[in-house]
């Protein structure tokens, strides 16, 4: 199964592979959705954060991307 949001599904998983820039991470989610292991795949800082519900919630840092600084 394909799912770009995985929250309607993460309680039904034990294993995800996430895909990104050209790298893979495999395990369980909630060793593979992690800050760690999502900034290793992009090579940018990325967030992974937990809402009050359970939810994730995945913040790419806005003054890495692409090098741009905003400020």
């Amino acid at each position: 199964m394909v799912a770009h949001d995985v929250n309607p599904i993460l309680h039904h998983v034990d294993r995800v592979v996430y895909l990104a820039e050209g790298g893979s991470a495999t395990g369980a989610p909630e060793d593979v959705i992690t800050s760690e292991t999502l900034t290793g795949l992009y090579g940018s800082p990325v967030e992974v954060l937990r809402a009050s519900d359970g939810r994730l919630v995945v913040v790419g840092r806005p003054d890495s991307v692409g090098g741009h600084d905003v400020g």
